[in-house]
């Protein structure tokens, strides 16, 4: 299975997994890098968010469980809060990072870690990072 990042095929995950998470309930945005963030708020919004998920993107020709299970695990447990009327403490974050698999950019530029000059490297998919982050909204 290949879904590089970038890619149509990722693309596609990813519309689809945006989907998933606004129908548990989640509060959708993509952030710079083009992670996919779904927000449920919690009760005491002085406390910072649980982030839960992965990434949805493979190597070429990898695995098929890798990240996915990992994004999709994350939006069931928002799904599931939801259907049973939980409201936890802490606001609840689901992320789909992008780039995982390639020059791992999502949860390095989410930690302030990511050296500018990365942006210019080609990824799998054949396009700049800096490119590939704009065609997934980033």
């Amino acid at each position: 299975m290949s879904r590089v990042a970038y890619s149509e095929a990722d693309r596609k995950g990813r519309a689809y997994v945006t989907e998933l998470m606004k129908a548990a309930g989640l509060r959708v945005r993509i952030d710079t890098a083009g992670n996919i963030i779904g927000r449920r708020e919690g009760s005491d919004p002085s406390l910072p968010a649980i982030m839960l998920g992965s990434h949805t993107d493979s190597v070429p020709k990898g695995g098929n469980y890798d990240g996915d299970v990992g994004v999709l695990g994350a939006i069931e447990v928002a799904q599931t809060l939801a259907e049973r009327a939980v409201t936890l403490r802490h606001p609840l974050e689901v992320v789909n990072f992008t780039d995982e698999e390639g020059p791992v950019v999502g949860s390095q530029a989410m930690s302030g870690h990511i050296d500018p000059a990365r942006l210019d490297t080609i990824s799998n998919s054949g396009m700049s990072v800096r490119d590939g982050i704009r065609a997934v909204g980033g």
